[in-house]
This record gives C-alpha cells, structure tokens and sequence, in this order.
C-alpha cells in the first residue's frame, strides 16, 4: 500500500509539473528540485532550453546553501552554459552573457556569483570576455574571473587581462601576469616589455615585476629573449635568477621549433646562472642545441659537481671514435674530481 501511495504521488507530482508553463523558470527550479526522476529530468531540459532567464532563480536555489541545493543548481547552471556554447551565435550567447554578469555582480551569495563568474568563461566569446574584465576587480570574484581568462580561446581575453590586472586587487597581480604569460598570446609582448624594463642599477620592483619576467618566457620569441637577457645580467639582484629561469623555459619552447634562438638562450642562462641546478639545465640544453660541440659541452659538464652524473650518463652513449680526441686533451688538462670522473668514463669506454 505504501508503495503504492508514493507511485501515485510522484505520478500527481510529474502530471502537475507537465501542466506547468515550460517557461516559468521557479515552476522549473520546483521540477529540478523533484523527487521524482523523471520530472527532473524533464525540468532540466526544459531549464536547458529557457536559457538566461533560468540563471536567476537557480543563483538564488545555490544561495539556500544545502548540498542538494547547490548540486542541483550549479549541474542546471552548466548545462545551460554548455548549450549557450554549442549555439555558436554570438546573438544567442548576449543574453546568457547578460544574466550571467548580472549574478556574478549582483548581490548574491559569493558561491553563486563565482559559479556565474566561472560560467562566463565557458560561454566565451568578445562579450564575455569583455564583462570579465570588471569581475576581475571584484575580490570575491577574481580568482574565477583570472582562471576563466587565463584559459578562455577568444584573443580579446588576452587584451582585458592586460588592460585590468592593475586593477585587480594588490596582492592579486603577480597572478594576473602569470596569466597573460600563460596564455602565451604575443599580443601581450608589448605590455609585459614596457613593464619588466632593464635597471641598469639592479631595482626590482618587488613581485609583479618577477611576475612578469616569468610571463616573457612564457610568451617567449625573440624580443622576450633579449630583454630576460638583459635583466639576467643583473648581478646580484632577486631579478638575476628569475630571469636565468625564464631564459632556461624559453629555451626549452623554442628547442620545440627548431631554430637558433634556442641555443642562444641556454648560453645566455649558462653565462649567468645563479643556481647549480640552472647552471646545469643550461648546460645539457646547450649540448642538445649545438651539435658540433656536443661532446666538448658534455666534457665541461664533467668537471662541474653538479652536471656530472648527467654529463657522464650521456658521453658513455657516444660512439668511442667520436669521443676519442676530445677526451685524450681533456686526461690532459684534468686535475681532481674531474679527473677522476674522466678516467672513469676512459675505462667505461675501453680506452
């Protein structure tokens, strides 16, 4: 009999939600909050068609704060984004771009408004894009908007996030140049060169400016490489290894492509490393980008501690011939460590 009462009562339930206007965004939040399977899913196809009108309600359903609230209203909120999407039309994404803003602006909850924040990168597009730029200010919604930026196709993303991030708040800046350079768009190469100028006297203006010679090396090309260059002969200065760093990941890039730039910025890093662990990376670049002098690069890798054991690992793949002459002069000039280590790899390879 109990089975009974609750089959007819989801029936009743499911009945009066189908007599319900397809358009009455709260009869659909009542659907989608249903017990029964059915009339959720009806309602969440109907919520899914309605569109922008639907962003409002489900916002305010977030803002109950119950678990079953916010799953139901962020899954109805992302399908709808989804479909938005989908359409293509940059006609048809303006109203959802409007009711999203609206809520990531508003006054309601701050996970609703981060969800619409978040939202808006999925939609995409100029507009979207556009209206991010003021919720980047927002400190609530910030970090959404920065992440939805960072990851967003549009190109106009990349000319908000320049224009904006001074107006992010403070301590959320160096992100924000973190997020131009991820975005590795050479749009922003300008921008980030006029903001990490060479100090001749070694000023660094604290985190943003280290922030932004990360970015140039993620941009990377060939301006990037001779302004990190410029900054890398900052002896001395918390600039100088974070330059080095940048140079070693442009390098890496640009060894992808091919080309001379690659092998120009492992020396420059190799000239100024600050830190073993650069001076070595730098080094087994410069063996993997200069061909004729492979072995001779491999050789000084040996008779510095902290590139030996890759150094090493790589000359015992050489063929004997090749390495024959440039070692017998190495034996020759050798003394301690170093040495020893060629000695070794003498007898590894049976001279």
């Amino acid at each position: 009999m109990r089975v009974l009462l609750l089959t007819l009562a989801a029936t009743v339930c499911a009945s009066l939600f189908a007599q319900a206007p397809a358009d009455d965004p709260q009869a659909l939040v009542q659907g989608l909050m249903s017990d029964d399977a059915a009339t959720r899913v009806a309602a969440e196809a109907a919520a899914v068609k309605l569109g922008a009108p639907m962003v409002g309600p489900l916002c305010d359903l977030m803002a109950a704060g119950d678990t079953r609230s916010v799953t139901v209203a962020e899954r109805a909120l992302f399908a709808i984004a989804a479909a938005a999407t989908r359409s293509g039309s940059a006609a048809e994404r303006g109203p959802m771009v409007d009711a999203l803003y609206a809520a990531s602006m508003g006054d309601g909850a701050d996970r609703a408004r981060v969800s619409a924040t978040a939202l808006l990168g999925i939609v995409g597009g100029a507009a979207a894009a556009t209206v991010l730029g003021s919720a980047l200010t927002d400190p609530v919604t910030h970090e959404a908007s920065r992440t939805a930026l960072e990851r967003m196709e549009h190109p106009e993303a990349t000319r908000v996030l320049c224009a904006h991030w001074q107006d992010a708040p403070v301590d959320k800046q160096p992100a924000c140049l973190l997020s131009i350079g991820a975005r590795r768009d050479p749009a922003a190469l300008d921008m980030l060169l006029a903001h990490v100028k060479h100090s001749p006297d070694g000023y660094v203006f604290g985190l943003y400016y280290l922030a932004g010679i990360d970015a140039l090396g993620m941009i990377g090309g060939g301006r990037a490489a001779v302004r990190l260059s410029e900054v890398a002969t900052e002896t001395g200065s918390s600039a100088q290894e974070r330059a080095v760093g940048a140079l070693i990941a442009l390098a890496d890039a640009e060894q992808q492509r091919g080309g001379d730039l690659a092998r120009r910025c492992y020396r420059r890093a190799y000239d100024y490393a600050v830190t073993p662990a650069q001076k070595t990376a730098a080094l087994m670049g410069l063996a993997d980008t200069d061909p004729s002098m492979r072995i001779q690069w491999l050789l000084k890798g040996l008779g510095e501690a902290h590139s030996r054991r890759l150094a090493y690992a790589e000359l015992l793949k050489v063929d004997p011939a090749d390495l024959a002459g440039p070692l017998s002069q190495r034996l020759q000039e050798a003394e301690g460590e170093e040495l020893e280590a060629l000695q070794a790899l003498a007898e590894a390879k049976g001279d």
